[in-house]
């Protein structure tokens, strides 16, 4: 089957220090010298999962059969989605010949590479946390705040705080910025407001890639417990949290 240019998917890996897996495009393949994460093309009807399973082996000599969508970015000319893999892997890499070399970089080193696009499209707000813009609105006859962070023109994070109860409605932050530490940014300005919520619901959305489990973790480290037990079956929420300081 012919791939569609239009639909292409990427491979991300990090290894234990963080470091992201790159490839090397060889000298006369198409973006020669540039470097990339593993991937390539969407096949008519193909899964994008699938594809990016069969573009990793191809390209990188490993087989990694699960994998998850971290996020797809559309323009006009393209549609590129990111996966990452199931489970924590560190494979053996074993480059084609479309590729000269490999390598594991830190976001410091990856700023100094000429990436290709999909690549760069990632990257690009990986080290502007500093950057990020809040705001706040109230709505619903001042019963909610909304509060919104931006980098730029793009929303990558959004909260609304119920004001009489002060309950966080789900903190949700964009499947590509989550693994890039935005989440823990915008919860501690969240924690930081006057209005900070005191209880919440952990409920992950659809698209957000994340089991129930990982959620409460991760609001465990902001101080909230759940205040009912995990069911050792429970797939999704919604979980009722609050406050250590504030359980009875």
């Amino acid at each position: 089957m012919a791939s569609n240019p239009k639909q292409s998917v990427w491979c991300v890996l990090r290894n234990k220090k963080g470091e992201y897996l790159l490839l090397k495009r060889a000298r006369g393949q198409n973006n020669g010298g540039q470097w990339n994460f593993p991937g390539g093309g969407v096949e008519h009807g193909e899964d994008r999962r699938a594809a990016g399973a069969r573009e990793f082996h191809e390209e990188a000599g490993y087989l990694i059969k699960d994998w998850k969508i971290m996020h797809t970015v559309n323009n006009k000319e393209r549609s590129m989605t990111y996966i990452h893999p199931a489970s924590y892997v560190e494979p053996d890499i074993h480059i084609n010949s479309e590729s000269s070399k490999y390598g594991w970089f830190s976001l410091k080193e990856i700023r100094d590479k000429n990436l290709h696009y999909p690549t760069l499209q990632f990257f690009k707000h990986a080290s502007n946390k500093d950057h990020l813009e809040y705001r706040k609105r109230l709505v619903q006859g001042n019963l909610f705040m909304d509060i919104t962070a931006s980098l730029g023109d793009e929303v990558i994070a959004c909260a609304k705080i119920c004001l009489p109860s002060r309950k966080l409605h789900n903190l949700h932050v964009e499947p590509m910025y989550r693994g890039l530490g935005y989440g823990d940014h915008i919860m501690n300005y969240v924690m930081a407001l006057d209005t900070h919520p005191i209880q919440l619901t952990a409920n992950p959305s659809a698209n957000s890639g994340l089991e129930i489990r990982e959620l409460v973790a991760w609001y465990r480290k902001f101080g909230f417990m759940e205040t009912v037990a995990l069911a050792s079956n429970i797939k999704s929420g919604p979980i009722p949290m609050r406050l250590k300081k504030n359980q009875e």
